[in-house]
């Protein structure tokens, strides 16, 4: 085997998924490629030890037997790819087999700063953000989970959507925010009369506490807003109207929300 650096281009790389990509048994991937696509368009992307190879030679590929989605980020984003390329790789070879990487261990970010980013983000867009995505929230806004002093977990009440909307009233200037949430995880009795309806609320609709479903993290996001903005304003709320939350959501997200609707856009 034998590996050198070449620049490839996208109407290269479309040619060798088409004429040299025959027996590979993976899928394409489509959500990785368009990933890595937004990360080249951002010149994100970097040379490293990962790269393609072929089974055959430079003047004769042969087959494709790793990097075929790379090769479609290039197709995707119109942006040549520089990468170490082998030739010679045996046409079986196990390649990337191994336990996937967390996002954590990619992007270097504190776990609970990258749980609360994707909570704030998956809140405003509707959908799971993309490595990339996160980091470029956590590059704005720097470990963000420090703003709330955590308290006791409530099992059903402190969710990542719930922390993130305290964290995000306090980068929008309601510093009480962190007073407010620690009294929520350890139920003080004194918390403001918003809060403890948002406690009451998260208690009696224990279906809010299933984040895995995005319609109901956005809902515990959206009524925590809605609480602490209450809770600012001195309001003694009597009762949650989640769907109603919801539509406020954008203007309760302050400037926070307004850089992700700027600069995370649905790929």
């Amino acid at each position: 085997m034998n590996t050198k650096i070449m620049t490839i281009s996208p109407k290269k790389a479309e040619e060798i998924l088409k004429l040299h990509n025959n027996t590979n048994p993976r899928s394409i991937s489509l959500d990785r490629a368009n990933e890595y696509a937004k990360e080249m368009k951002n010149g994100k992307w970097t040379t490293t030890h990962e790269g393609i190879a072929f089974t055959g030679t430079e003047t004769n590929f042969g087959e494709l037997v790793d990097g075929q989605t790379r090769l479609k980020a290039s197709v995707i984003s119109g942006v040549p790819l520089t990468t170490l390329v082998t030739f010679g790789a045996p046409q079986h070879a196990k390649i990337n087999f191994g336990r996937r990487r967390t996002m954590r261990c990619v992007t270097g970010f504190d776990k609970d700063d990258i749980a609360i980013a994707i909570a704030c983000i998956q809140a405003s867009i509707g959908v799971r953000p993309k490595t990339f995505d996160v980091e470029l929230f956590l590059e704005r806004y720097p470990r963000i989970s420090s703003v709330i002093p955590m308290g006791n977990h409530l099992n059903g009440i402190t969710l990542a959507p719930v922390i993130a909307a305290f964290c995000v009233a306090h980068l929008n200037g309601v510093h009480e925010a962190s007073k407010w949430f620690h009294q929520l995880s350890t139920m003080d009795p004194s918390m403001p009369v918003a809060i403890n309806r948002l406690l009451y609320t998260l208690q009696k609709n224990p279906e809010l506490g299933n984040t895995r479903l995005t319609a109901n993290g956005a809902k515990s996001f959206a009524i925590a807003l809605f609480s602490i903005d209450c809770a600012k304003n001195d309001i003694a709320l009597q009762k949650i109207y989640p769907d109603a939350c919801i539509k406020k959501r954008d203007q309760l997200m302050g400037s926070v929300g307004k850089f992700i609707r700027e600069n995370i856009k649905l790929s």
